[in-house]
């Protein structure tokens, strides 16, 4: 019995059949695996009697293919590999053929540009996994066919990924629906203060996403729509437009308005005239949304047993070089500073890595407007593509392009 790869991805080019071996004149039998960790735990299994296998293959086998997106990254990314290795780390395959196939690194750690290009990596089978943050998870969801296994956690609300509406405290704002027809900024189109006001303005407005698209907001600044780039893009760019008076609202993280707090002093001027606006059902935490810090995608079409190995391997990693006393290494940390920089692949505020799961547990299933739920039940698009819109454009465009798109 034969075991043959099937072909998709950078290391799978076998074909997907035996073009040369007949069952009844060669005795073998083609049997098709779904990748090669299939076929190589069917041979250790005893269900298939030998593979055959490029030296690309029996390399990248080893590994979990892991992209990041600078070399810094790459060169943690590397670290982290070698130091699990040490500790014997490796898909659980490994420890069963470990013998034949000898046992490497869990990790091979891949370059790619930037997050846009691990995200096609990982979709195409080049590589396996990759991280980002919670502005990609709709992108990574529409666009990339890519889920979440592993969220970046941490048991402190106001240390989570938030969208906050900080306004003027001069002007007559005092609840949500008091910014129809005021001027927004967003850190960056399409991310996760974008998609996490237009589903609380849709829903909580009682508006359709047609009338949320043709004109909820006077004006809107979100670098990357239709091009329109009236700041970089980030977060402390939005909150700088309204303290500058270029915009009624920003939708930004409590982080990034504490980090502004520190800088300028909490008695300064600047930071007294701006306060957050409270959603009426969430006058506790008030924010729009909050999600867990950071993600690791994988391929939505990822065998599950290749999903438990890559949950398998990091979450050894996070166990061992995480923050889990007695464990931890001070000399080295999978959330700390890596040469002299934070925030490289993972975020410093990070507990520990966990799966979906932990939604459902305290205290993460008392609060209320989480984005990774949200988004795991989307279906339907159409409203974040019309919302590429600029709110600059005739009425009269506008009103043609919303026709076009939902009739």
């Amino acid at each position: 019995r034969l075991c043959i790869v099937e072909g998709r991805g950078l290391y799978k080019r076998a074909p997907t059949h035996c073009p040369i071996l007949d069952k009844e004149k060669a005795g073998v039998e083609c049997v098709l695996g779904t990748d090669r960790l299939d076929c190589l735990r069917r041979i250790s299994k005893g269900t298939v009697d030998f593979g055959v296998f490029s030296p690309e293959d029996l390399i990248a086998a080893q590994h979990i293919n892991f992209c990041t997106t600078s070399l810094l990254a790459k060169n943690k990314c590397d670290w982290l590999s070698e130091a699990g290795a040490v500790y014997g780390i490796a898909p659980p395959w490994l420890s069963e053929a470990g013998a034949v196939y000898g046992i490497a690194p869990p990790l091979q750690c891949v370059m790619r540009s930037s997050t846009q290009e691990c995200m096609a990596a990982v979709e195409a089978g080049d590589c396996d996994a990759t991280a980002a943050d919670s502005d990609w998870l709709v992108a990574g969801l529409r666009d990339y066919s890519l889920t979440p296994v592993l969220h970046e956690v941490t048991p402190i609300v106001e240390k989570t990924s938030t969208i906050v509406a900080y306004v003027n405290a001069d002007a007559k704002i005092s609840k949500m629906a008091d910014l129809r027809g005021k001027r927004a900024a967003f850190p960056r189109y399409d991310g996760a203060a974008w998609h996490s006001v237009q589903r609380y303005i849709t829903e909580h407005e009682k508006i359709s996403c047609k009338d949320y698209v043709e004109g909820y907001f006077k004006e809107i600044c979100a670098p990357g729509l239709d091009g329109k780039k009236c700041y970089d893009a980030g977060e402390m760019e939005a909150l700088n437009s309204l303290v500058e008076g270029k915009s009624d609202v920003a939708f930004i993280s409590m982080a990034t308005f504490n980090a502004f707090k520190d800088k300028k002093g909490a008695s300064s001027e600047e930071v007294k005239k701006i306060v957050p606006l409270c959603p009426e059902g969430n006058q506790k935490y008030c924010f729009v949304s909050w999600s867990n810090l950071g993600h690791i995608f994988v391929a939505k079409n990822v065998t599950d047993i290749r999903k438990h190995e890559i949950i398998n391997v990091f979450t050894k990693l996070d166990q061992l070089f995480g923050k889990h006393p007695p464990f931890h290494n001070a000399m080295f940390s999978m959330y700390g500073p890596f040469n002299h920089e934070t925030e490289v692949i993972f975020h410093s505020n990070t507990k520990s890595l966990a799966t979906s799961a932990v939604l459902k547990t305290h205290p993460y299933d008392k609060i209320s407007y989480n984005l990774e739920l949200f988004v795991s039940n989307m279906t339907d698009f159409t409203c974040g593509f019309g919302a590429k819109i600029t709110p600059s454009l005739s009425m009269l465009f506008v009103t043609l392009v919303v026709f076009l798109i939902y009739s």
